[in-house]
Protein backbone atom coordinates (compact mmCIF):
# COMPACT_ATOMS: atom_id res chain seq x y z
CA UNK A 1 0.00 0.00 0.00
CA UNK A 2 2.93 2.39 1.24
CA UNK A 3 5.32 1.48 -1.63
CA UNK A 4 7.90 0.96 1.00
CA UNK A 5 10.04 -1.71 1.93
CA UNK A 6 9.36 -4.49 4.28
CA UNK A 7 10.58 -5.63 7.69
CA UNK A 8 12.66 -8.23 6.05
CA UNK A 9 13.56 -6.49 3.02
CA UNK A 10 15.34 -3.27 5.11
CA UNK A 11 16.59 -6.28 7.87
CA UNK A 12 18.98 -6.85 4.78
CA UNK A 13 19.55 -3.56 3.40
CA UNK A 14 20.56 -1.94 7.02
CA UNK A 15 22.63 -5.07 7.55
CA UNK A 16 24.32 -3.91 3.91
CA UNK A 17 24.32 -0.23 4.75
CA UNK A 18 26.47 -0.94 8.06
CA UNK A 19 28.59 -3.32 6.62
CA UNK A 20 29.40 -0.89 3.28
CA UNK A 21 29.96 2.04 6.01
CA UNK A 22 31.79 -0.02 8.28
CA UNK A 23 34.64 -0.75 5.28
CA UNK A 24 34.99 2.92 3.94
CA UNK A 25 34.39 4.50 7.55
CA UNK A 26 30.98 6.53 6.84
CA UNK A 27 28.56 6.80 9.51
CA UNK A 28 24.93 6.58 9.14
CA UNK A 29 21.22 7.83 10.83
CA UNK A 30 18.69 5.48 11.78
CA UNK A 31 14.88 7.03 12.67
CA UNK A 32 11.97 5.24 14.50
CA UNK A 33 8.99 7.27 13.57
CA UNK A 34 5.22 6.81 14.83
CA UNK A 35 2.70 8.71 13.47
CA UNK A 36 0.96 10.04 16.32
CA UNK A 37 -2.29 9.57 17.81
CA UNK A 38 -3.53 7.45 14.42
CA UNK A 39 -5.51 5.01 16.13
CA UNK A 40 -7.89 8.22 16.48
CA UNK A 41 -7.54 8.82 12.78
CA UNK A 42 -9.10 5.44 12.30
CA UNK A 43 -11.73 5.53 15.03
CA UNK A 44 -12.70 8.95 13.61
CA UNK A 45 -12.64 8.94 10.04
CA UNK A 46 -12.21 5.27 8.96
CA UNK A 47 -9.29 3.23 7.88
CA UNK A 48 -9.77 4.34 4.25
CA UNK A 49 -8.85 7.70 5.76
CA UNK A 50 -6.17 5.86 7.66
CA UNK A 51 -4.48 4.39 5.09
CA UNK A 52 -4.55 7.60 3.16
CA UNK A 53 -2.16 8.88 5.95
CA UNK A 54 0.10 6.17 5.51
CA UNK A 55 0.34 6.60 1.93
CA UNK A 56 0.86 10.47 2.41
CA UNK A 57 3.49 10.10 5.23
CA UNK A 58 5.27 7.35 3.12
CA UNK A 59 5.01 9.81 0.05
CA UNK A 60 6.51 12.81 1.93
CA UNK A 61 9.08 10.74 2.83
CA UNK A 62 9.86 9.63 -0.33
CA UNK A 63 10.30 13.06 -1.48
CA UNK A 64 12.62 13.79 0.87
CA UNK A 65 14.86 11.22 0.90
CA UNK A 66 18.23 10.25 -1.12
CA UNK A 67 17.96 7.13 -3.27
CA UNK A 68 20.78 6.00 -1.00
CA UNK A 69 18.19 5.66 1.98
CA UNK A 70 15.94 3.29 3.14
CA UNK A 71 12.05 3.70 3.96
CA UNK A 72 10.32 0.69 5.61
CA UNK A 73 6.74 0.53 7.16
CA UNK A 74 7.46 -2.23 10.17
CA UNK A 75 3.88 -2.19 10.56
CA UNK A 76 0.83 -0.37 12.02
CA UNK A 77 1.84 3.49 12.22
CA UNK A 78 5.42 2.63 12.78
CA UNK A 79 8.41 3.28 9.92
CA UNK A 80 12.34 3.11 10.02
CA UNK A 81 14.70 5.18 8.30
CA UNK A 82 17.86 4.85 7.33
CA UNK A 83 20.23 7.35 6.20
CA UNK A 84 23.64 6.79 5.06
CA UNK A 85 26.41 8.85 5.35
CA UNK A 86 24.11 11.05 7.61
CA UNK A 87 25.30 12.85 11.12
CA UNK A 88 22.79 13.39 13.50
CA UNK A 89 21.87 17.31 12.84
CA UNK A 90 21.59 16.49 9.22
CA UNK A 91 19.42 13.38 10.04
CA UNK A 92 17.08 15.80 12.28
CA UNK A 93 16.71 18.08 9.73
CA UNK A 94 15.62 16.04 7.08
CA UNK A 95 12.58 15.00 9.49
CA UNK A 96 12.18 18.29 10.22
CA UNK A 97 11.71 18.78 6.57
CA UNK A 98 8.98 15.49 6.51
CA UNK A 99 7.45 17.19 9.42
CA UNK A 100 7.21 20.69 7.27
CA UNK A 101 5.59 18.79 4.61
CA UNK A 102 3.40 16.28 6.06
CA UNK A 103 1.41 19.43 7.84
CA UNK A 104 1.25 21.12 4.57
CA UNK A 105 -0.54 18.54 2.85
CA UNK A 106 -4.35 18.17 2.50
CA UNK A 107 -5.03 14.16 3.16
CA UNK A 108 -8.54 13.19 1.56
CA UNK A 109 -11.17 12.42 4.67
CA UNK A 110 -9.47 14.34 6.94
CA UNK A 111 -10.64 18.26 7.75
CA UNK A 112 -8.55 21.10 6.54
CA UNK A 113 -7.77 21.66 10.27
CA UNK A 114 -6.28 18.40 11.39
CA UNK A 115 -2.77 18.15 10.68
CA UNK A 116 -0.87 14.62 11.45
CA UNK A 117 1.99 14.61 12.92
CA UNK A 118 4.64 12.04 14.34
CA UNK A 119 6.93 11.59 17.10
CA UNK A 120 10.31 10.50 16.18
CA UNK A 121 13.59 8.41 18.01
CA UNK A 122 16.99 9.07 16.19
CA UNK A 123 20.37 7.47 16.68
CA UNK A 124 23.81 7.59 15.18
CA UNK A 125 26.05 4.98 14.23
CA UNK A 126 29.98 5.51 12.95
CA UNK A 127 32.43 2.71 12.76
CA UNK A 128 33.45 1.49 15.51
CA UNK A 129 30.44 1.26 17.44
CA UNK A 130 28.83 -2.23 17.08
CA UNK A 131 27.07 -3.48 13.62
CA UNK A 132 24.18 -4.62 15.40
CA UNK A 133 21.08 -3.48 13.75
CA UNK A 134 18.73 -4.62 17.38
CA UNK A 135 20.76 -2.31 18.99
CA UNK A 136 20.13 0.40 16.66
CA UNK A 137 16.73 -0.50 17.11
CA UNK A 138 16.29 -0.22 20.53
CA UNK A 139 18.15 2.62 20.97
CA UNK A 140 15.89 4.36 18.60
CA UNK A 141 12.53 2.97 20.48
CA UNK A 142 14.26 4.20 23.53
CA UNK A 143 14.19 7.62 22.04
CA UNK A 144 10.94 7.50 20.44
CA UNK A 145 9.14 6.72 23.70
CA UNK A 146 11.12 9.33 25.28
CA UNK A 147 9.31 11.56 22.53
CA UNK A 148 6.11 10.47 23.17
CA UNK A 149 6.55 10.99 26.83
CA UNK A 150 7.20 14.39 26.76
CA UNK A 151 3.95 15.14 24.83
CA UNK A 152 4.20 13.71 21.23
CA UNK A 153 5.02 15.82 18.20
CA UNK A 154 8.91 15.84 18.55
CA UNK A 155 11.96 14.32 17.35
CA UNK A 156 14.38 13.11 20.21
CA UNK A 157 17.89 12.17 19.47
CA UNK A 158 19.29 9.63 21.67
CA UNK A 159 21.92 10.83 23.71
CA UNK A 160 20.86 14.27 23.01
CA UNK A 161 17.96 16.62 25.74
CA UNK A 162 14.70 16.37 24.41
CA UNK A 163 13.20 18.21 21.80
CA UNK A 164 16.60 20.76 21.00
CA UNK A 165 18.26 19.73 17.67
CA UNK A 166 21.87 18.21 18.05
CA UNK A 167 24.33 21.03 18.50
CA UNK A 168 26.22 22.00 15.66
CA UNK A 169 29.36 20.44 16.74
CA UNK A 170 28.30 17.17 16.16
CA UNK A 171 28.56 17.42 12.34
Amino acid sequence: MTGTLNRRAFDTGIRSEMERCQRYGHNLSFAVIDLDHFKRINDQYGHGTGDQVLVAFAECCRKNLRSTDLLARFGGEEFVILMVETDTAAAFQLLERIRDALAGLDIPGLPASHTVRFSAGLVHWQPGDPADPERLMRLADQALYSAKRSGRDQIVAEGQPRRQQPAEADE
